[in-house]
Parts: structure tokens; sequence; C-alpha cells
């Protein structure tokens, strides 16, 4: 199969557009764009605009306004797990003259890669709710006279209809999925990707301290399995290096090239980089703690996209 983007993204982008259950959102669809580095692309009349997202991932992204100034025409949509990092974002932003073109509210407990919480025990912590967080935030929206300007998506566990109907009811705008894109036919990483996510149980997702600094949630592979059995050693021999590992500086604070023992003790972009090519045997394969759609089944996004906006489920089998 040819990978999604190996052809001419525009071709591709106009190809899913004419599925009539693809046409989601175009948000859906500019993330698309971004992805494959389009600028000022159409869409049967809409304009796809590229979109930068910035999340806890590697900080509160107070300074994403800054770094984007020369370029308005960029939409800024900040990841966060909580209220209060809501506010902050906010009130900041604000300072900048710009205001966020919608929020991504990503439940710790839920989501897959890393967490938008400070340290592990905290995943769990009622905070992060969805029925918690969601009128917390509108209400702040509605006391700063901002109401109904900031789109809020949601993100983690999300994998029906009901569950999408539900987030509407609370107020969110939006939703996001991971996962369970990541296992369609289309997605370009390899089969071995594809099918560790998919036949992952709930007993094989583990949490962990990346090299970031923060809760990361992933599948237990070999490496991983390795990784954690060795990682106190490591960290015990955790030491500031002269450079990154790849000489390129992916993170602003690396916990192994800045030699900080309480963090992961691995080269993140490495690792991740050998689970997109199916190497389960030195792959960083994150995901969601959520079941997926379609069980162990890789389906195509078309018909991901029917149960999602229309709780229809496939008829035609499938291999696993």
């Amino acid at each position: 199969m040819t990978p999604f983007f190996e052809t001419n993204p525009v071709d591709r982008l106009d190809a899913l557009a004419s599925e009539p259950v693809a046409t989601c959102t175009a948000g859906m669809l500019a993330n698309l764009a971004a992805a494959s580095g389009l600028r000022n692309w159409h869409l049967k009349g809409r304009e796809l605009i590229p979109v930068v997202q910035g999340g806890m991932g590697v900080g509160l992204p107070l300074d994403l306004p800054e770094i984007a100034r020369e370029h308005p025409d960029v939409a800024l949509i900040p990841i966060l797990s909580g209220a209060r990092g809501v506010q902050l974002v906010v009130r900041k932003w604000e300072k900048k003259g710009r205001l966020p073109d919608a929020i991504v509210i990503e439940h710790p407990r839920l989501a897959g890669g890393h967490l938008g919480a400070a340290k592990i025990a905290d995943l769990n912590d009622p905070r992060f709710d969805f029925d918690v967080v969601l009128p917390q935030v509108l209400a702040f929206f509605k006391s700063a006279g901002i109401e109904g300007r900031i789109p809020l998506i949601v993100a983690g566990g999300i994998g029906s209809l009901e569950d999408i109907r539900r987030l509407q009811g609370l107020g969110a705008s939006a939703v996001q999925l991971g996962t369970a894109f990541a296992v369609t036919t289309e997605c370009d990483a390899h089969i071995a990707f594809k099918r560790v996510l998919a036949d992952a149980k709930p007993e094989d997702i583990v949490e962990f301290t990346s090299t970031a600094g923060l809760p990361a949630r992933a599948v237990r592979t070999p490496w991983l399995d390795k990784y954690l059995r060795l990682e106190p050693r490591l960290k015990d021999k955790a030491h500031k290096k002269e450079h990154c590992t790849m000489r390129f500086d992916c993170l602003a604070h690396c916990g192994l090239r800045d030699g900080t023992a309480t963090w992961g003790q691995f080269c993140i972009d490495k690792t991740l980089g050998h689970a997109l090519e199916g190497h389960t045997d030195q792959g960083l394969f994150f995901r969601g703690a959520g079941r997926l759609p379609f069980g162990r089944e890789i389906r195509p996004v078309g018909e991901l996209m029917r149960w999602l906006l229309g709780g229809i489920r496939p008829t035609v089998p499938t291999v696993r």
C-alpha cells in the first residue's frame, strides 16, 4: 500500500474529502495540511490554515504566540489538561495580543504519549475528569468575557458516537483521537507499529517518566520492558552529556542529555523513530489507555468515521 503522503498530498486530501463520511471538520483536514507542509490550500472554497499544537508534553506553551508572531494565519491550539492550566495560558496569551484558536483538553488518565500531569501519581486525579474540567473552563471563559470565542476539543478515551455526544453535552466543540486513527489502513506507519497498538491488552499498557520529565503512557514492548527493568541502574549513572545523542536537541530539557536522574534515560526521538518503522525490539510505542473502536482490527478511515459519526459498525470482515 502507498503511504498516505507518498503521493501528491493535495490529491490525497481531495480523495479524503470526497468520502461522504470523511468531511468531518476543516480542523481535521487542516491538521493533515500542516503535516504535509501545505500552505494556503483550499478545499471546495474553504481555506485550510496551518495548525501548530503545543502541549503539556513540553510544558505549558506560554510563549507560543511570540514564536508564531510573524505567522498570524497559523492556528495556535494548546494542549492542556486542567482548568488552571487553561487560565494561565489564556491570561498570558491575552497580554501578548492573542487568544488560542482552540484548546485541546486531554485527560491524562486516558490519553497516550506525554501526559498533562506533573507526576504519575496525579494521573487519576478527579480534577482532570471532563465533567469537572469543561464546566470550570467554560465558567472561566464567561467571567473573562471570552465566552464562545475558544472552541474546546476533548481528547482521551473517546471511541464512539455516544462518547462524542456526552462530551458535546458538557460543552465540547469537537473531539480528538490519536490511537484509533494510528491503527487505520491509511496510516503510513509500519504494519508492526499498528499491530503493537491494536493487539495491546490493558495489562500491556504502562505509565513511566519520560526523558522529557513528564508521565507518559505506552505499550510494554520488549524494549520498554527491558528499559524499565534497567531504569534504576541507568538513573544511578545519569550524567550530563557533551551533546545530544542525535545532535539536534529535540527537547529544551532532556533527562538523558542533561543527566537529570529523576527523568527518563533514553533518546525519545530515536525510540519513537524505531516504533514508526516497526522495530518492536527498539521502539517506544505511545498508546492511549482506552479500548479501540474495532478492537484488534485494522480498518479504513472511512469505516472509523462512519462509526464515530453515525454509530454504524462495518459489516465486511477483515483480516486481523
